[in-house]
């Protein structure tokens, strides 16, 4: 619907405010990184990963990226991987969690 979240109009209660600056810091540092989509599928099993790049499929693996750019991914990713650390820690998350694994 086109709406467009601003410093002015987003919300402000504290899960928002928690998130805010992280994503926005994110959004500017990837905007700022200009990833190919070589990088970007790089990164991507990076992040879902958790970093471990032995496990990462052979064509993604052998990319031909720049230890420079690797460190500034990796920097990326780290701010990814702490964002979702923070949503684990939620009450919500957890008591959902929880009953999910019970439920199994």
């Amino acid at each position: 619907d086109g709406t467009e979240f601003t410093e002015d109009n987003r919300p402000t209660k504290w899960p928002a405010n928690l998130f805010w600056e992280p994503t926005m810091r994110l959004k500017l540092d990837v905007h700022a990184a200009m990833p190919s989509n070589e990088e970007l599928s790089w990164l991507e099993q990076f992040i879902l990963l958790v970093g471990d790049e032995s496990r990462m499929s052979p064509d993604v693996a052998a990319a031909t990226i720049s230890e420079d750019r690797r460190v500034t991914l990796r920097r990326l990713a780290s701010q990814v991987q702490s964002m979702a650390t923070e949503v684990s820690r939620l009450p919500t998350f957890r008591r959902k969690f929880e009953a999910t694994l019970a439920d199994l």
